[in-house]
């Protein structure tokens, strides 16, 4: 076992810390002992550096020890969690779509399949149906979800899979959701999601002029952002209670355009506070690069930096983006948590934080009856498949990837981000196997990203922000 602590040392401008990986905690240290320990094989050292390292150690920090067996601790539970306690079905009723998006995951420029005519059939919706709901007996709240394609191009098979649980399963109470382009809303559809309580969620990029770049209808090439804002505006106008509560979008940001164009749209009055969820275009199953301007970048973190700004209570928070609040609960979660659980050192048999537990936080049904852990994996990858209607799930395979860092651990258990990583299947997938490759490939971005939030959080903790609001 290696002789070096176990620990990352970051700055402010204003003070110097070491974040120590056994105990989790974020400590500040003097300038000198700062530098000491991200320099340690320097023979100069002043001897108040030394008592002051020395007293770390007693404390309980600056321990070397590392993981030795790679195991994620869920391991042993797996079989329980997939026979009682799956969460999210995610049936995918169509491969077909109405729209040809650019980004889009199966445009053609990522390593999973593209667009087909192909459709879920009532068969393989109803048995998906079984093998979920017969194990959701110790879930809080399980949900179904229907997603594309289009899912309301198969709107038929939705009314089914409704209309089969509540006749099959009366009694059981069960969630629904459908991720929809927003374009394909009628009078007999909005009026079957509100009857039935489904959450909603609607692709909507930003203003007309953005959205439609990427997002336009297969047949006409033209853009969707007028249709779908007429159907959003009818829904809202006719039953604005369930919009408040049940409709959400999400804005695919595209990191070569305008952010603050983007941002003064998703936060304007005309869709009510809060109702925006803002993800990227992914870099997983593809060898396209994206490209983050320096304009988008700078827009960005000025338009965070009035939010923290806003919390502290320097500027009114109706001059801010919440487009950009789960930042702060990311950095609650990464960092203020750690302070009220003691620690004293990491185990000796463990596992990276990136994967969740596979076929039981979401089950994604392909329309020809494959599972996957989520729809974010590649359909065409041999290593991420699960299982099909036919065989059930793969208590081998979903250990597998629940258990990827078994590929990498000689590099992982050095890692001063272990406890934060956020490496899973579709980071570290090469269509064939888990991949140390590909998995590295992930590593600076996610470092930098954990970086930021260390840093994030000490400069509020150092302004006496709290993190009241965060904690609940």
């Amino acid at each position: 076992m290696s002789d070096t602590p176990y620990i990352h040392t970051f700055r402010t401008s204003e003070q110097c810390y070491v974040y120590d990986v056994n105990t989790d905690r974020i400590l500040t240290v003097p300038e000198s002992v700062y530098g000491y320990l991200s320099n340690p094989c320097n023979s100069d050292v002043d001897e108040t550096v030394m008592m002051f390292v020395d007293n770390m150690k007693s404390s309980g920090f600056l321990r070397s020890d590392r993981v030795e067996i790679s195991e994620h601790p869920v391991t042993p539970l797996l079989p329980y969690y997939l026979q009682n306690k799956m969460q999210q079905l995610i049936l995918q009723v169509t491969q077909n779509c109405n729209l040809r998006c650019s980004y889009c995951i199966y445009s053609g420029s990522y390593k999973t399949r593209t667009h087909s005519r192909e459709s879920m059939s009532f068969e393989v919706a109803e048995r998906a149906i079984d093998f979920f709901v017969k194990r959701t007996k110790d879930s809080k709240n399980p949900t179904v979800a229907f997603y594309g394609g289009e899912p309301l191009l198969n709107f038929d098979l939705i009314k089914h899979c409704v209309n089969y649980i509540n006749t099959q399963y009366w009694g059981r109470k069960i969630g629904y959701a459908v991720t929809t382009n927003g374009t394909l809303f009628d009078d007999n559809s909005v009026s079957f999601f509100v009857e039935n309580e489904f959450k909603i969620l609607i692709s909507l990029d930003g203003p007309e002029e953005i959205h439609d770049t990427n997002r336009r209808f297969v047949n006409t090439g033209e853009g969707s952002f007028s249709t779908i804002m007429d159907n959003v505006t009818k829904i809202k106008k006719i039953y604005p209670n369930y919009y408040q509560d049940n409709v959400r979008f999400n804005a695919v940001l595209d990191t070569r355009q305008n952010f603050s164009c983007v941002n003064d749209f998703v936060c304007g009055k005309q869709f009510g506070e809060g109702k925006f969820n803002v993800s990227y275009i992914t870099s997983n199953y593809t060898d396209q690069e994206v490209t983050l301007s320096e304009e988008f970048y700078i827009d960005r973190e000025y338009e965070f930096f009035k939010f923290l700004l806003s919390k502290l209570g320097e500027i009114s928070s109706d001059k801010v983006s919440t487009t950009l609040s789960g930042r702060l609960y990311d950095i609650y979660l990464a960092c203020f948590k750690n302070v009220e659980v003691e620690q004293e050192r990491i185990p000796s048999k463990f596992h990276h934080s990136g994967p969740c537990i596979p076929g039981a936080r979401r089950l994604f049904v392909s329309t020809d009856g494959g599972y996957f852990p989520c729809e974010r994996v590649s359909e065409l990858s041999e290593v991420a498949v699960l299982g099909d209607i036919e065989t059930g799930i793969s208590l081998e395979k979903a250990s597998r990837i629940l258990n990827l860092e078994e590929v990498t651990h000689s590099r992982c258990k050095d890692c001063w981000a272990y406890r934060h990583c956020l490496v899973c299947i579709a980071h570290a997938d090469d269509m064939h196997s888990i991949s140390d490759t590909e998995n590295a490939k992930k590593c600076p971005p996610i470092l930098n990203s954990i970086d930021a939030k260390f840093k994030d959080y000490c400069v509020l903790r150092e302004l006496e922000y709290t993190f009241d609001e965060e904690r609940g």
